[in-house]
């Protein structure tokens, strides 16, 4: 398998996580808000499980280390099933982050998710011997999403209003109200992600990075049908659709959507392969730890300025990235 053999390319490769990270929702963005984040879920997985075969059977297979069908076949089974698990708890997750984008906007729906995703990644890191950091972290951490859900809450205020003579006993769920359930639920299935997929390592023999990335992108291939059977039937957003209805999308979207897994995946193995690698890269631990969150805080802010209109709450979420900065080195210098 190739792995990076100066700190330059492990520099680059991280640049390039950092990129791909942060900028996939950009092409769920550019979609339009019509295009249904169940159908760009679809074409989203399929991106990521080729991107991660097609790197397997290339990078995977060349270097003088193990390849990558080697090393699939002495992994522990046990290995193999926490990176499924792990691609099924980030397409869970990813997909309820979708959908809140689509409710929320991005920049609120990022900050309202990745917060609390932190803070769960935050609260299993906590020891004895970081206790402190880790413990100022998750309180940053706790201290973004509720910034986040104050301009959530900010956004149904800026609304229009329904009528008085217009209301009744029963009035269905602001888009506000059901993107703040969302938005949490997808944060506490992506705080699973990490954890999870680092127990894929724990054993001598672990699954690698290319090997890990195809069995993480293969659980998110298979678990987003079966999630996408509630979604589409529950229909959080608009009216509910049929499996049918993935075939009647334009191909310009269906496009978009498959080049964001694609980027996703690359990313995600770009950081992948760096953590792993077998040679002393003399990086910086901080760097290393500082990526993934580092990335969320690209999307926030893309989502933040990139709005053609002013986003209602942006001083709330201003100091909510600025609290989740200060978590994210204090979680890294543990």
């Amino acid at each position: 398998m190739l792995f990076p053999t100066t700190s330059l390319v492990a520099f680059c490769l991280l640049a390039l996580s950092f990129l791909c990270l942060g900028l996939w929702p950009a092409c769920f963005r550019a979609a339009g808000s019509r295009y249904r984040f169940e159908i760009f879920s679809f074409d989203f997985a399929l991106g990521a499980i080729l991107l991660s075969l097609a790197a397997a059977y290339t990078f995977g297979t060349l270097g003088s280390d193990l390849n990558f069908s080697d090393t699939m076949l002495v992994a522990g089974r046990r290995s193999q099933v926490f990176a499924v698990l792990a691609g099924i708890a980030f397409a869970l997750g990813n997909m309820l982050l979708l959908c809140t984008i689509s409710l929320l906007g991005m920049a609120r729906a990022s900050l309202l998710s990745f917060s609390l995703a932190s803070f769960v990644v935050a609260g299993l890191a906590i020891t004895r011997a970081n206790l402190v950091f880790s413990s100022a972290a998750s309180c940053l951490f706790l201290l973004s999403f509720a910034l986040a859900l104050v301009a959530a809450k900010a956004l149904r205020s800026s609304s229009r209003p329904v009528p008085v003579a217009k209301r009744t006993a029963k009035q269905p769920l602001s888009n506000a109200t059901k993107g703040i359930i969302t938005g949490t639920l997808s944060g506490l299935a992506l705080g699973a992600f990490l954890p999870v997929l680092g127990l894929s390592q724990t054993e001598e023999l672990g699954i690698g990075a290319y090997g890990g990335m195809l069995m993480a992108c293969l659980g998110i291939l298979l678990s987003t049908p079966l999630f996408n059977f509630y979604f589409m039937t529950l229909a959080i957003e608009g009216e509910s659709l049929t499996f049918a209805s993935y075939f009647q999308g334009k191909r310009r979207n269906r496009l978009l959507g498959f080049c964001g897994g694609v980027i996703w995946a690359a990313g995600a193995l770009a950081l992948w392969v760096v953590v792993t690698a077998p040679k002393n890269l003399s990086l910086i631990p901080l760097l290393l730890w500082l990526v993934p969150f580092l990335a969320a805080l690209l999307t926030i802010l893309y989502g933040l300025f990139g709005a053609k209109n002013e986003v209602p709450g942006s001083k709330f979420i201003l100091g909510g990235v600025l609290c989740f900065l200060a978590a994210s080195v204090l979680l890294a210098m543990k």
